[in-house]
């Protein structure tokens, strides 16, 4: 094989390398380990937040989605997090036992999060849902987690509520118990409060967090990580960086990311610093507003995968124009997806007048079974970043972590050899979740933990090349290649056992791209033509990934084993080599020929308007009333834009789920039309009302209060409501059964 050769980014200065001459037990020569122990990895959680307590005026901001803004001292996180795990303990919840979050607003999930840490409750974080239809991706993977789980409560907030609520219809689902923390709070006002010396004594081995990847069409694998597992990553990721107290670290990807939990959460609070936690949405609507932020609040740590710096990239005439001073960010992270070379020196090079630093971007490499990163690059400058199609390093491992490429003889290769990546350390999980099979599979010779990545060592620095397990990374979310076919399966007209899911790089693209190929049951093309339009929208609005390419192959040309399963490798390589693009070709023609001749133009001004929109967001010439926003190629992404194009064209908030369920251009002008006439009705009949209340009262006088005195839920007196309507706080509750 050719190894690509990359020059070596920086002349690293990493802590003392192990002395070759002593190799460690299990640890060959080629294997690259850094830094021994990390003294903080035998703390707890509990001690971590109680000792940031203890620092005045050091907290989190809370960006709503609404842009305002909402700041808790760590001190205040800790008392919160007393009074959730309070109402935890009062709905019979005790050490060990599990609990889903299924929690949007991110000042309700932290202060969770945190409750469970401080009670030894284990808490699940799982992906929230677009909406709560029992066939939605998500919703399976909720229902699974909590099977597996054996049916824990599921901790939620009040905006999502009433949604999970409705799945308790379904009667596998009755058992279902769901927890608003809102309601768990409003217990704080009891005189016999939980305190800090009633938790329970925590080792740094007991189990902390419970994350679960895959899932939504079969069982979720578990990565359960201890606190040494944690603390570990933070303390050496902080110790390889020299983060201090000073940092401000600006988190907008999703709360369920160990990602967005560990390195941009805990680690913040084992710093005691400033940490910022904004809603993925308000970034992906406005991609600068992630500028802006790093600008008002100097923000010096932030993350995010490549096709986030694609977003920014996609800006760069508005950027030309305006004026930025982002100076302050000095570790921003590149990492989730492969790293495209192309689009990050266009980065820098847009962001360079606006005092952006070279080599401030990161490459980095970590899974959540290594708790987030466990290797991080030294920075990456635009003046070496020629080739576009080469491989960027990813660094060296964080202190206590260690690093090797095995053949698939489990022989350490030397550097430069491609091979299968496998990692050590005490930041990597000790198994999966009740799963002895995976376990046994993935850890071999002595505790080494094969991540499924392939790579090679150059200079002692991680390159990643792909990946041999069956996973694909899409925008930074993984995908399981199984779960993408099993749902394409479930398409009518679709042969069983003929499917295929992988990613691709396109360098045009600066991205991973899926690609589909199936067996229709019909080789008529109509017939053909018609599955892949259904493959399109059921895998958006089921999975949550759109395919770039969905390729209807006769059964014979679907390359198999003797055993009959499918030769992915071999229809990637088919692919690559261009093989399928007289098919790609002809079913293309083939829908835009079919749209042409069905389309019926748009013709009142809402139906022109989103025609409008929707062009402009899925970059095509012309749409009709009849097409279908998902089977165009929209996909998450896509729908977030167009939520945000729609929401400022017509001047109201649109719920995402009316996008999902008007997924055509007349049913969503229709929706509007419906719309406006309610809202037109409700204000005729608001006016008529003030009209009447003020012909009664149409003397006017002047009010002077003398005094004030009240009593409220949660506010004993009229200060007491005054702090809380000041702070925020939710005092709302609710009658038991």
């Amino acid at each position: 094989m050719n190894i690509p050769q990359i020059k070596k980014l920086l002349e690293t200065n990493f802590y003392d390398q192990s002395d070759p001459g002593s190799e460690q037990e299990g640890i060959s020569k080629n294997s690259i380990s850094f830094g021994g122990q990390v003294e903080d990895s035998w703390r707890t959680l509990p001690e971590v937040l109680s000792d940031a307590a203890k620092k005045e005026n050091q907290g989190i901001t809370y960006i709503r989605s609404d842009g305002s803004e909402y700041f808790q001292t760590y001190k205040d996180l800790y008392h919160d997090a007393l009074v959730i795990l309070d109402g935890l303990y009062r709905r019979g919840l005790k050490l060990g036992d599990k609990v889903i979050l299924q929690i949007g607003r991110n000042q309700d999930f932290i202060p969770a999060l945190w409750a469970c840490f401080l009670g030894g409750i284990i808490p699940a974080p799982l992906s929230i849902a677009p909406n709560y239809d029992i066939q939605n991706a998500a919703v399976k993977k909720l229902e699974n987690v909590w099977q597996i789980l054996d049916k824990p409560i599921i901790l939620t907030d009040c905006e999502l509520i009433s949604e999970i609520e409705k799945l308790t219809t379904q009667s596998h689902l009755k058992e279902l118990q769901v927890v608003s923390i809102d309601d768990l709070r409003s217990h704080q006002f009891r005189s016999n409060q939980l305190s800090a010396d009633e938790l329970p004594h925590l080792a740094p081995l007991d189990p902390a967090l419970l994350l679960f990847t895959s899932g939504s069409t079969d069982l979720p694998k578990g990565v359960m990580l201890h606190h040494r597992n944690i603390l570990s990553m933070t303390a050496g990721t902080v110790r390889m960086n020299n983060f201090t107290q000073q940092e401000v670290t600006l988190n907008w990807m999703p709360l369920d990311h160990v990602g967005a939990i560990v390195f941009l959460g805990i680690m913040a609070v084992d710093l005691a610093c400033h940490q910022i936690h904004v809603p993925i949405e308000l970034i992906l609507r406005q991609p600068i507003k992630w500028l802006d932020l790093i600008q008002k609040y100097q923000a010096t740590i932030s993350w995010a995968p490549n096709f986030a710096f694609s977003l920014i990239n996609q800006q760069a005439e508005e950027l030309n124009q305006s004026c930025y001073d982002l100076s302050s960010i000095k570790f921003l992270v590149n990492a989730g997806e492969q790293v495209s070379v192309k689009t990050i020196r266009l980065f820098l090079e847009i962001l360079e007048k606006h005092q952006l630093r070279d080599r401030v971007i990161k490459p980095a490499f970590g899974m959540t079974e290594s708790c987030s990163g466990i290797t991080w690059s030294a920075g990456l400058s635009k003046d070496e970043l020629i080739e576009e199609n080469s491989f960027v390093s990813l660094g060296r491992p964080i202190p206590g972590a260690t690093i090797r490429i095995i053949d698939q003889d489990n022989n350490v290769l030397p550097e430069n050899e491609v091979g299968r990546l496998q990692i050590k350390g005490p930041s990597v999980t000790e198994g999966y979740y009740q799963n002895p099979e995976l376990n046994q599979e993935v850890f071999q010779d002595g505790g080494w933990f094969t991540t499924g990545d392939l790579g090679y060592l150059h200079n002692g620095e991680l390159v990643i090349t792909g990946r041999e397990k069956q996973e694909i990374i899409i925008n930074g979310i993984n995908y399981f290649a199984h779960e993408i076919e099993t749902a394409i399966e479930e398409v009518e007209g679709v042969a069983i056992s003929y499917t295929a899911a992988f990613a691709v790089f396109e360098q045009n693209k600066e991205t991973d791209l899926l690609v589909i190929t199936f067996s229709p049951e019909s080789n008529n093309i109509e017939d053909a033509v018609k599955v892949v339009r259904q493959i399109r929208s059921h895998l958006t609005q089921k999975v949550g990934i759109a395919p770039a390419h969905v390729i209807p192959l006769e059964a014979e040309l679907i390359p198999k084993t003797s055993i009959g399963k499918v030769q992915k490798a071999k229809l990637k390589k088919d692919f690559e080599q261009g093989l399928f693009a007289d098919r790609i070709q002809e079913i293309n023609e083939y829908l835009a020929s079919d749209r042409r001749k069905n389309a019926s133009l748009p013709q009142s001004e809402n139906e022109r308007q989103i025609a409008a929109v929707w062009c402009e967001i899925l970059q095509l010439d012309a749409v009709g009333l009849q097409d279908n926003f998902f089977e165009l190629g929209g996909n998450s992404l896509h729908l977030i834009r167009l939520q945000n194009e729609l929401e400022q064209l017509f001047g109201r908030q649109i719920p995402l789920t009316e996008i999902f369920k008007n997924s055509t251009v007349a049913t969503l002008a229709h929706f509007f039309t419906e719309e406006s006439n309610s809202t037109k009705v409700i204000t005729e009949k608001s006016r008529k009302r003030a009209a009447n209340r003020s012909s009664k009262h149409h003397d006017t006088h002047d009010i002077a209060i003398i005094g004030m005195a009240g009593r409220f839920p949660g506010a004993k007196n009229i200060d007491s409501f005054w702090e809380n309507l000041k702070n925020g706080v939710e005092t709302i509750s609710f009658f038991s059964e």
